[in-house]
């Protein structure tokens, strides 16, 4: 969101006070100054993009839109800002890529995904880590992206019986097609499903068949068991 450039004082009371700020020109260029400075920190109006749907904005960086209206990024994203709680949805590209390859092949690294509407990795980014840095860029083995995304997750929240193919487990099993396994999600269209995808069983029932659901809702709510001694 464009609000995490807009410093945290002036979010104190919610969105109804913050646009009562930006009405006070003195609160409001206190805000913009501190505004700058938190853009510059995250890379620059080039390295955000604005990914709320159905908008003049949707698919351009801040600096591609403040250039369209003539003013300061900082002023267009408070343009932007005033539209409504969703306007200012962004994805922020403020990572370098050595960074992200040297986290990837950690033995503590596990493929997720939080979830965002409006960005990609809600719908493809197990499909991006393997197209990516599988097999094209040969960061990992499939085995390691197999491992970071099934058993180790697993291990780490504990969910017993789950994440390995071995006798007496639940049979959730994802069958890929590995030539073709694609995102198709991007920053525009984020809700694309991925390609590649054969067969998916869940609880030992099918959840997809030669790459079309079933309709087959075998999921089930998984609880959280402590480790011994941790809770009371």
């Amino acid at each position: 969101m464009l609000f995490r450039s807009i410093p945290r004082w002036a979010e104190d009371g919610g969105r109804a006070a913050l646009l009562k700020r930006f009405d006070d020109p003195v609160q409001l260029e206190k805000i913009r100054t501190e505004m700058r400075d938190n853009l510059r920190r995250r890379g620059g109006a080039d390295s955000m993009l604005l990914i709320s749907f159905n908008q003049e904005w949707t698919g351009m960086t801040l600096k591609q839109i403040a250039d369209k209206w003539k003013v300061e990024p900082i002023d267009a994203g408070i343009r932007i800002i005033k539209t409504g709680a969703q306007g200012g949805s962004v994805a922020s590209f403020n990572m370098i890529e050595p960074d992200i390859q040297a986290f990837m092949k950690q033995p503590w690294v596990v493929t997720s995904s939080d979830g965002s509407d409006n960005h990609p990795r809600q719908y493809a980014s197990f499909a991006r880590k393997y197209e990516k840095y599988v097999t094209q860029d040969k960061v990992i083995t499939l085995a390691e992206f197999i491992r970071s995304s099934t058993g180790r997750p697993a291990d780490i929240y504990g969910l017993e019986k789950r994440g390995y193919l071995r006798e007496g487990y639940f049979a959730d099993v994802t069958v890929f097609d590995p030539k073709n396994f694609k995102q198709k999600a991007d920053y525009v269209k984020a809700k694309e499903l991925s390609e590649g995808v054969e067969q998916v069983f869940i609880n030992g029932k099918q959840a997809m068949a030669d790459g079309k659901p079933t309709d087959v809702l075998a999921g089930a709510v998984l609880l959280h068991k402590p480790t011994a001694g941790t809770c009371p």
